[in-house]
């Protein structure tokens, strides 16, 4: 399809897991749509959530952000609620050097079809999520949010992300302040 965006997540629910398809990239774009997917099956029942990433060409902090946020929201004890499979050596390393491996399972490829078929054992009714083009305030709350959480699961991501928690809390000033003069 001509002008479609390859950056995109589907989703499927099955009892009490949640199953997420991410295809092209993780990012800022597609995260809140994520992440309001994530929240409201959770609120429904879902307590799993199968992150599959055969698709995913890389992720960027926003989405680990994302991820991380939900993991620490939905984990509870030992019992992790995220599992992400088919990860490659390249989402792997990425996800290790921000500690969001940490707080949620990670599968490479050479694991992933036994979890796949033990928690997501139909994947054929998936719809896919609307996401925003990155540009809306939504957007920007997530992307501070997402870092926030990223500096919570590790001490060493305050100083990768303090000059991005800045910009992003300084548009959300500069929103509010054209929503004020409107």
């Amino acid at each position: 399809m001509e002008g479609a965006d390859p950056d995109s997540i589907d989703v499927a629910k099955m009892g009490t897991n949640a199953f997420i398809r991410v295809s092209g990239r993780g990012s800022f774009k597609n995260s809140p749509a994520l992440k309001r997917f994530c929240l409201d099956s959770y609120e429904r029942g879902s307590r799993r959530f199968v992150i599959d990433m055969a698709g995913c060409l890389g992720m960027d902090s926003t989405f680990m952000g994302v991820v991380s946020g939900l993991a620490c929201r939905f984990n509870e004890g030992e019992q992790k609620s995220i599992l992400m499979v088919n990860l490659n050596a390249e989402n792997h390393e990425l996800l290790e050097t921000l500690g969001v491996s940490l707080i949620i399972d990670t599968f490479e490829e050479a694991a992933s079809q036994e979890i796949l078929q033990q928690f997501c054992p139909q994947t054929d009714d998936l719809a896919g999520l609307e996401c925003g083009d990155g540009t809306d305030r939504l957007t920007i709350e997530t992307m501070l949010s997402a870092h926030r959480e990223l500096c919570d699961v590790s001490d060493a991501n305050t100083a990768k992300f303090e000059n991005v928690i800045e910009y992003l809390e300084q548009k959300i000033a500069d929103l509010d302040g054209a929503d004020t003069e409107s």
